[in-house]
């Protein structure tokens, strides 16, 4: 039986400059974001649009990866931000004022992941107890649900969104005293 490389030995390839590699990884990338891009969006319509910029930003961002390092959630960060673009730019055209989804992180107009680099959001991630820091990254960060988290922990959905509010919350009082 032939078994598929991972993702993390593909883009290792392809770093290295194997073509092949390259559009097997991007092949598997475009599906996973279809599944990604459609679960967050409700047009079936823009998908492809959106998955198209996703690879985009994985062929111009392909260098800071870092080998030894998960693949998904370095994917997952960089699908998420084109689709919140997305996002921001349809709501911009329908003139709503907030953007979806941000109600929650930005209930507190000083807070916002947005501003924050990297470094500063992990710091802060890293002031939380590990599973509050492990589910936000989960679903706030790498953009998945909350009923993939649940399974993937083995709690409740309800479990998983009340400790998510929580931690979110506390991530705010951290925003809050810097």
């Amino acid at each position: 039986m032939d078994e598929k490389p991972s993702l993390e030995v593909l883009m290792v390839a392809a770093q290295a400059g194997d073509r092949v590699s390259y559009r097997l990884l991007l092949a598997e990338v475009a599906r996973l974001g279809r599944g990604f891009v459609a679960r967050r969006i409700g047009r079936p319509e823009d998908t492809e649009d959106i998955v198209q910029e996703i690879l985009l930003a994985i062929h111009k961002a392909r260098h800071t990866w870092q080998p030894g390092r998960p693949f998904k959630p370095w994917f997952y960060a960089l699908a998420g931000y084109k689709v919140n673009d997305y996002l921001r730019t349809v709501y911009r055209r329908a003139g709503h004022e907030e953007q979806p989804g941000e109600e929650d992180i930005h209930a507190d107009p000083d807070v916002t992941f947005q501003e924050q680099t990297g470094e500063q959001l992990e710091e802060a991630l890293s002031m939380l107890s590990e599973r509050a820091g492990f589910l936000l990254r989960r679903t706030k960060i790498e953009g998945y649900t909350m009923q993939e988290v649940a399974a993937e922990t083995g709690m409740s959905e309800t479990a998983v969104k009340v400790a998510v509010h929580r931690a979110l919350q506390q991530l705010k009082k951290i925003y809050a005293k810097q």
